[in-house]
């Protein structure tokens, strides 16, 4: 995946929302929000493992 992989979903995501107003939209960014953070607690020592993995491997670093 390359740094702009994200792009084409930005802008799918800006043609759903395109003719809402600004405090519906506002509200789906939230839900969106909650709905990814939810997605991360289910699934949390996956992450933790990955992120243990990428840090030990050098593929990251901690920014503290």
């Amino acid at each position: 995946m390359h740094e702009h992989a994200a792009l084409g979903d930005y802008r799918r995501v800006r043609v759903l929302l395109a003719g809402l107003t600004d405090a519906e939209s506002y509200e789906y960014w939230q839900a969106g929000c909650l709905r990814a953070l939810q997605i991360l607690k289910n699934h949390l020592p996956e992450v933790e493992a990955l992120a243990d993995q990428l840090f030990k491997e050098r593929r990251v670093r901690w920014h503290p």
